[in-house]
């Protein structure tokens, strides 16, 4: 039998529809719950708080119009913030969970871009006795390593791309793109970027030698969907839904 993350496409930050049903909200998560589709959320570490909260940015400029850090507010501003100037706030790794409830799978990437464990350590008090499937994913490779090395069972995801217009150093470039801790880290999948899978044609180097399915991310139309689904096991999708 297959996984899950073969088998369900993936939505995206939940099934959220512009600044109508906003993106990481209960909202959306509620939606891809009753369309059943597995959800991929984005969690930072708070460090005033050591909480995990489910938001994609590192500030709130574009969800909420604030300059300030997430960092900068305590857990219960943070809780307040509305998104889109709808009625949906940024939730609580713990408030995703109880929504969802094992209903589908969840895909949990880690946002931060060093590791000391911390971060790690919260997410599996949380989710070790969780009744419901999930996987971890993360283009800090070290992190997934940090799993490998104390939660070999946890499912993980090495993401990866071209990784161009990112603003990180070109070494940490090097390592996300060509993959070089995929041995010490033995993921379960590689989720790689749709558009750059798209123009290699042929796949992965390490999908071929090892066997090891290809998430694509992240297909946002029918057509893109179309070129990129005979190179890849799965997808993580949004702004339209995947035809069968």
């Amino acid at each position: 039998m297959k996984p899950w993350f073969i088998t369900t496409p993936i939505a995206h930050r939940g099934l959220h529809h512009g600044t109508k049903v906003p993106e990481n909200s209960l909202a959306a998560f509620e939606e891809a719950c009753q369309k059943g589709y597995a959800i991929e959320i984005d969690c930072h570490y708070h460090a005033l708080s050591g909480e995990i909260i489910v938001f994609h940015d590192d500030d709130l400029i574009r969800m909420a119009c604030d300059p300030r850090s997430i960092q900068e507010l305590s857990l219960h501003e943070l809780k307040q913030t509305r998104l889109y100037e709808t009625d949906q706030y940024i939730p609580t790794l713990d408030q995703v969970l109880e929504l969802v409830a094992g209903r589908v799978p969840l895909l949990i990437e880690t946002k931060q871009h060093h590791s000391n464990g911390q971060f790690e350590a919260a997410l599996m008090e949380k989710m070790e006795f969780y009744q419901g499937e999930w996987a971890i994913q993360s283009f800090h490779h070290g992190a997934l390593y940090w799993f490998e090395k104390n939660y070999p069972h946890v499912v993980k995801g090495m993401l990866s791309g071209s990784m161009e217009g990112v603003d990180i150093s070109t070494w940490k470039k090097i390592g996300v793109n060509s993959m070089a801790m995929l041995p010490l880290v033995r993921p379960q999948f590689i989720a790689y970027e749709a558009q750059e899978l798209v123009r290699l044609k042929k796949g992965l180097t390490w999908q071929k030698v090892l066997g090891t399915p290809v998430i694509a991310w992240t297909v946002r139309s029918l057509k893109e969907y179309k070129a990129v689904k005979g190179l890849c096991d799965n997808i993580i999708f949004e702004n339209f839904i995947p035809e069968p």
